[in-house]
């Protein structure tokens, strides 16, 4: 027990745990708020519960299909400049949405769709590196606390950020929610430039060589096909979603990529 304190003390004196830990956080938050603030977006604008469960639910979409190749660049690249080349590219995303919002207000449901699915795929890829980086950056008696005060983020940041969402799509609309997880990813992606890998090391065949990087994305699929299981939930995810859509398109006089911003 005193041991752990004391690792505990260190672990909170480590500057570079301390970035990486407020970058994750930010990071989450940004990630849960803005899905949860589209999805009550979608709700409110169409009414359709449908549609509203699968705006939660199409983030299966990317994972599914991603993981395998993320999980493979994540062992192949330089996990650090994964995370800051991921958050980089997904504030321009954001960036770029925010402008197309404020400014031209002419956003459809099918935009909204895309901008889900593309920071999914950027949390895919964000994940599977920084899941994995922290033997580089604390010491090796020190992964057991940190892993364990990473949790305890992560479970407040899960149940905090609905309510969030929730009062910022009531007060700022998805104008508001657009630009604050702008600004998350934005001091995310800060914070993450403080973040050192003193245990870093570049082990034998570490390195993004072609063939290597090919063969392990193709063993990583050819294991999702002879599971029965994996490739029947591929399969179907993809139907149910598309099953809703054309439901909600039956039902309305209207296509959904005609519904505009107020």
């Amino acid at each position: 027990m005193e041991k752990s304190k004391e690792n505990l003390r260190e672990l909170l004196s480590h500057r570079s745990y301390i970035c990486y830990w407020i970058s994750g956080s930010f990071s989450m938050t940004a990630s849960n708020l803005i899905q949860f603030v589209l999805s009550l977006y979608v709700l409110e604008k169409t009414g359709s519960a449908a549609l509203f469960a699968s705006m939660l639910s199409v983030v299966i979409l990317p994972i599914i299909l991603l993981t395998p190749v993320s999980s493979v660049v994540g062992d192949r690249f330089r996990r650090l400049s994964v995370i800051k080349s991921v958050l980089s590219a997904t504030s321009l995303i954001l960036l770029a949405f925010c402008f197309r919002v404020t400014f031209l207000t002419d956003e459809g449901l099918l935009w909204i769709y895309i901008l889900v699915i593309l920071l999914e795929m950027g949390e895919v890829f964000y994940q599977a590196s920084e899941s994995a980086i922290l033997p580089e950056i604390v010491p090796l008696d020190l992964i057991p606390e940190a892993v364990s005060l990473s949790k305890i983020d992560d479970g407040i940041v899960f149940t905090l950020t609905p309510a969030l969402g929730t009062l910022i799509f009531r007060f700022y609309g998805i104008r508001g929610g657009l630009w604050l997880t702008f600004i998350l990813f934005l001091v995310s992606l800060g914070v993450s430039l403080f973040i050192t890998t003193p245990f870093y090391e570049i082990s034998e065949g570490h390195g993004p060589e072609k063939q290597r990087f090919i063969k392990m994305i193709s063993d990583g699929l050819r294991i999702i096909g002879d599971d029965p299981f994996l490739k029947r939930i591929i399969f179907i995810v993809p139907l149910q979603f598309l099953f809703l859509f054309c439901i909600y398109c039956d039902s309305r006089p209207f296509s959904p990529c005609d519904i505009k911003l107020r």
